[in-house]
């Protein structure tokens, strides 16, 4: 249980670096898309 707490407390800033590295990515794929055609 006290794991189960612990894991939540990790995942939280995880996922929030997941989403601004997804952003990112994303980002630079939609810039980089006009260059390659």
């Amino acid at each position: 249980m006290v794991m189960e707490h612990r894991w939540k407390g990790v995942f939280r800033p995880k996922y929030l670096m997941a989403g601004i590295f997804t952003t990112f990515f994303i980002t630079c794929l939609i810039s980089s898309l006009p260059f390659s055609t």
